[in-house]
């Protein structure tokens, strides 16, 4: 018997699929980090903003990855979302890309 289109599809499924889409069509960087800031995972947006390749800094936390743009402020919003639970709608950054290093960007 074959499955009806209404089925349920287990969220993990549908979660999946939802990362998958982001992170291999989204034209925005996106970044994922761990619970200790720790870069896990980005796209490739990500990665030609910041001029780095996936391989060289997964594992590093941002000011790890990238000391010369604004890596810190990044770290100190997390670690607020992370300690109150409480999502950050958007903050300001400046800092000098290293896919860009000669303008400062916003």
């Amino acid at each position: 018997m074959e499955p009806s289109p209404t089925e349920h599809v287990p969220a993990s499924d549908v979660e999946q699929a939802l990362l998958e889409a982001l992170f291999t069509r989204s034209p925005i960087g996106l970044i994922l980090v761990d619970p200790q800031l720790r870069l896990v995972r980005f796209n490739a947006a990500a990665e030609g903003t910041h001029g780095t390749r996936v391989q060289e800094v997964l594992g590093l936390r941002p000011t790890q990855a990238w000391p010369e743009f604004s890596g810190e402020k990044v770290e100190q919003v997390m670690g607020e979302v992370l300690r109150t639970g409480e999502p950050a709608i958007a903050f300001e950054k400046r800092g000098r890309p290293p896919g860009d290093p000669a303008r400062e960007h916003v």
